[in-house]
């Protein structure tokens, strides 16, 4: 069974005009309902801020992904698909669907959540690559290892 945590990033303190919650959720894929999935990520959490957990500061998740940012993105733009409305995503290079851990200091987790695996995405196209992942030579080799 692999088991996640729900992260909440409430942007709103740093980024006024930003008024949603960036929801970074790796749920539990095999808990039937909701509330369990809850139940069992806020005992994994135990309390600990986000922060403690994947080891990067707001601040520091925010300006990585500022350095990847296209042309016509900004917070304000952050959120969920709209049609005729261009939005972005926060986007798992290698999908979290693909990593399996079942604490916060498992080294899967550690690597799901690392800023090197996440990247402002289209919102459109986010979901079209729902939890594909195109493995590069490089990947292959660490994989071999």
């Amino acid at each position: 069974m692999s088991i996640g945590i729900i992260i909440n990033i409430n942007l709103t303190a740093e980024v006024p005009s930003f008024t949603r919650k960036v929801e970074l959720g790796i749920l539990d894929r095999y808990a039937k309902e909701k509330k369990q999935e809850r139940a069992v990520c806020k005992k994994i959490k135990a309390g600990r801020r986000w922060e403690t957990l994947v080891g990067y500061t707001l601040k520091e998740l925010m300006e990585h992904l500022e350095s990847k940012f296209e042309p016509w993105m900004n917070w304000g733009n952050y959120g969920a698909y709209e049609e005729e409305r261009l939005k972005w995503h926060i986007d798992h290079i290698r999908p979290k669907s693909l990593f399996i851990f079942i604490s916060p200091e498992d080294k899967e987790f550690k690597e799901c959540w690392a800023l090197e695996n996440l990247q402002p995405l289209e919102a459109i196209k986010n979901i079209q690559k729902s939890n594909n992942y195109q493995l590069f030579e490089e990947d292959i080799r660490e994989v071999g290892r």
